[in-house]
């Protein structure tokens, strides 16, 4: 016999987690993602994307629960269309990246605000973003963008990551974070702002203790949400540095991981599913 989930909050990155690599969700997730929620447990999401490029999901897993967005940046509740917590960059984040945009000319750069995507340099990288996702955005120079930036995104080759990572690092800003988001996106977000804080405010908005919470994640980015969940989990297409602090690794992103997480978590006691297991 099943064991219940009811109680549970589960939270899963999107790409390379719950996505396959051509940016699906297999129907083995969905049905399980189904099976979860009808057992009682609390489902949602926690991704760098925006407001507009989650709706599709929203709709097709028919998620109740307030999402995680911008990496960290902000809680977005779409059954009553609005943000419930949020934090923005400070006015210096204008000033580092337009340092960027004359440093670096092939960088791409794109500047995120609560439903807009502003595009003030664009390389094949952005536009290939852009298309695949089929996200509406405005080309326009930085004087066109308002104040209240959720997170600016950096798109780049990846062999010019360390190096890119390097200059940013040591430029010592005080006030913003950054993060690797994929192989080829560097993200810059207010300082203190990530997915495992945007986690533990979500478990305070739901009033689920974070004991009973799960996370699931594949990169850099999932990092701190993984170490702060009752039990943190990973995909075995991710990072061995995410493989060390995970409790549970489960199949890769093409073979239905969130699936077998779900199936794990559904068949398995609450004292066994806190012990360390790799799968």
């Amino acid at each position: 016999m099943q064991n219940s989930v009811s109680g549970l909050l589960l939270v899963t990155d999107m790409d390379g987690t719950m996505l396959t690599t051509d940016k699906r969700i297999s129907e083995e997730n969905i049905e399980a993602i189904r099976a979860f929620q009808e057992a009682g447990g609390r489902f949602s999401i926690a991704t760098g994307r925006s407001i507009p490029s989650l709706e599709h999901y929203i709709h097709l897993l028919q998620i109740d629960t307030p999402v995680i967005l911008y990496n960290g940046g902000a809680i977005y509740d779409y059954g009553k269309r609005e943000i419930v917590w949020h934090s923005v960059l400070g006015s210096r984040a204008v000033d580092y990246t337009k340092d960027v945009y004359k440093k670096f000319p092939e960088i791409g750069i794109e500047i995120l605000l609560d439903d807009q995507i502003y595009v003030v340099r664009s390389n094949p990288i952005v536009k290939k973003h852009l298309d695949t996702e089929r996200l509406s955005y405005l080309s326009c120079g930085f004087d066109d963008v308002p104040d209240g930036w959720f997170k600016v995104l950096f798109a780049l080759d990846p062999s010019q990551m360390d190096e890119f990572e390097a200059y940013m690092l040591s430029k010592g800003y005080d006030d913003v974070c950054f993060v690797r988001s994929f192989t080829h996106y560097f993200e810059m977000l207010p300082q203190g702002s990530s997915k495992g804080g945007a986690l533990l405010h979500l478990a305070e908005l739901t009033g689920i203790p974070v004991e009973k919470t799960v996370a699931i994640g594949d990169y850099f980015n999932d990092y701190e949400m993984i170490q702060n969940a009752g039990i943190g989990v990973t995909v075995a297409n991710a990072p061995q540095e995410l493989k060390q602090i995970a409790q549970l690794v489960v199949c890769d992103n093409d073979h239905h991981a969130l699936a077998e997480l779900i199936r794990v978590l559904m068949e398995t006691s609450i004292l066994e599913r806190q012990r360390s297991v790799e799968i």
